[in-house]
């Protein structure tokens, strides 16, 4: 069985809208689509700078609503901006 594409996984979502369990569950598949981006995958629409800017917001957002950051899970956890 091989992996699919998480259909509650939007562009046109608001990070800001979401609740704590959905916070946790967007950082959780950014996480997973980095590396399935590592892994050579191509994901239509999607790329490393979409799932990097959209990890970087949820890090913000869970940190607003008292959620805690643990790091690092993937490399998507190190990355810098120069």
């Amino acid at each position: 069985m091989g992996w699919e594409f998480p259909i509650l996984i939007k562009k046109d979502i608001k990070i800001d809208d979401l609740d704590v369990s959905m916070l946790e569950y967007w950082h959780n598949e950014m996480h997973i689509l980095w590396s399935k981006l590592e892994e050579g995958l191509v994901i239509p629409e999607w790329d490393f700078w979409d799932v990097y800017i959209r990890h970087k917001k949820l890090i913000v957002s869970m940190k607003q609503k008292g959620l805690k950051h643990i790091t690092p899970i993937n490399s998507l956890d190190v990355v810098r901006e120069d």
